[in-house]
């Protein structure tokens, strides 16, 4: 009894566990983005990648407060309920919403209003970003979405988003 109690711990502090010691953005070494389904020779299979925050109710909520903190609402609203950019609380995604694919446009940007973030923000906080990004879309459970918001907002909390499958439009 002890144990299991113990092991119930240890997991629940997974969700809030906190890394302190990754690398400033200097050392960001970005690869490039394929933006079409053309390349040369062989098709490649991409190994997927999940974010490190995927499932960390911190990391989302440090997400949250990057995506006040760089401004990212005058262009995606305040809760991500779209202005001059995309809304990020729907399920139509121009360039794709997993999570490598929402890393690539924080940091390289992307054509016409999307400026390029990285090499001037650390990597662990892009991840940040890109967790918080699923949760405003729903993608994340809701227990570990972040539930505080002011009820002036314009969209429901993360936490109460109804879960959706990200799907790729290409366009607005």
């Amino acid at each position: 009894m002890l144990a299991v109690a113990a092991g119930l711990i240890a997991a629940g502090c997974d969700r809030e566990a906190r890394r302190y010691k990754d690398l400033p953005a200097s050392a960001n070494r970005e690869t490039g983005v394929r933006v079409t389904e053309f390349q040369p020779g062989a098709s490649q299979q991409q190994a997927p990648v999940s974010s490190p925050y995927q499932g960390n109710a911190w990391g989302i909520g440090e997400g949250k407060r990057l995506y006040s903190a760089f401004n990212c609402a005058p262009c995606h609203g305040v809760n991500g309920g779209g202005a001059i950019g995309p809304p990020l609380i729907d399920d139509k995604w121009i360039y794709g919403g997993q999570p490598d694919q929402i890393y690539a446009t924080i940091s390289q940007g992307r054509p016409d209003g999307m400026p390029s973030f990285g090499g001037h923000v650390p990597t662990q906080q892009i991840w940040q970003l890109v967790a918080y990004v699923q949760a405003m879309s729903g993608q994340v459970e809701a227990s570990i979405a972040t539930s505080r918001s002011d009820d002036q907002m314009a969209a429901l909390p993360e936490s109460r988003q109804s879960r959706q499958k990200p799907v790729q439009t290409g366009h607005r």
